[in-house]
């Protein structure tokens, strides 16, 4: 009849299926009274690998925030013997080129009430530290006078009877900043936070919890050597094993059901539950 579309076949589906089903992702569909669950688990040793990064993390923490210490170390030292006869004084000259240099003057005097006076010319002035008595403990902060010539005086011009017998005992300090703690928590610090988080991940597992006909069945995806493997846990009881190959048995109250596990990749990276041979879920 003249305007009536031609039949086609029942058989041949719509391009609108054909396109939606390259689209559409595969959806498994779980039988009726059956229950598929996963969840991460965290291995007995990863609680050791946990602890070590949270450590790691601390320490590096640490370390980060601890502020150098100020040391001053040695850099020249210089000592000797002498005596003063009455109204008599004598100078020592240094010169001072770094300024951030602390100057140590130990002096011992004997001699009359064992006094002596000091003062030293600085770059900025003379310092006169007047009459004092032994033993003699002075310390000059180059930072505060400047870099340049510095002349210390011993002075016992104020005595008329009595010589002094001096011994000076000088040394020069360099200021510097010291790392040592700060850099040894962190060196600790990293490596051990970071071995404790790659161990921590290495311990994280994939389980998979199928409830069917009242039994729960617990598969836990572990790694290997260079290959991976599960263990089977059945109403709370673990089978002894590692399961490394295809594994079928029945379950349900009245073993009405068969439970199947198969690896999948030369490395059994891949495992597939099967229920009366329906897939129901994958690991990981």
């Amino acid at each position: 009849m003249e305007g009536e579309r031609p039949r086609v076949s029942e058989d041949v589906p719509s391009y609108k299926d054909l396109v939606q089903g390259k689209k559409s992702p595969k959806i498994l569909t779980l039988p009726k009274g059956i229950k598929f669950e996963k969840k991460w688990f965290l291995r007995s040793f990863g609680y050791v690998f946990l602890v070590m990064f949270l450590i790691g993390i601390a320490s590096y923490v640490y370390g980060y925030t601890l502020s150098p210490k100020v040391k001053y170390v040695v850099v020249d030292k210089w000592s000797d013997s002498w005596e003063i006869k009455p109204g008599d004084k004598w100078h020592q000259d240094w010169t001072v080129e770094n300024p951030d240099l602390l100057w140590e003057i130990n002096v011992t005097v004997r001699g009359g009430n064992n006094d002596l006076k000091i003062y030293i010319d600085t770059p900025s002035g003379r310092v006169d530290y007047g009459k004092l008595t032994s033993p003699i403990h002075i310390i000059v902060n180059v930072s505060r006078y400047g870099t340049g010539k510095y002349t210390i005086y011993w002075d016992n011009t104020f005595s008329l009877i009595a010589s002094k017998y001096v011994s000076v005992k000088e040394a020069l300090y360099v200021k510097t900043l010291d790392t040592t703690d700060k850099g040894f928590y962190e060196f600790i610090g990293f490596p051990l936070g970071f071995v404790g988080l790659v161990g921590f991940l290495a311990a994280l597992g994939r389980r998979a919890i199928v409830e069917v006909g009242g039994d729960v069945i617990q598969i836990d995806y572990k790694s290997g050597w260079l290959r991976y493997y599960t263990e089977l846990k059945v109403n709370g009881f673990k089978l002894d094993q590692k399961i490394t190959e295809p594994i079928k048995f029945r379950v349900g109250e009245n073993e009405d059901h068969v439970f199947e596990l198969e690896p999948k990749g030369w490395l059994r990276e891949t495992w597939v539950i099967r229920i009366d041979g329906q897939e129901v879920g994958r690991l990981p």
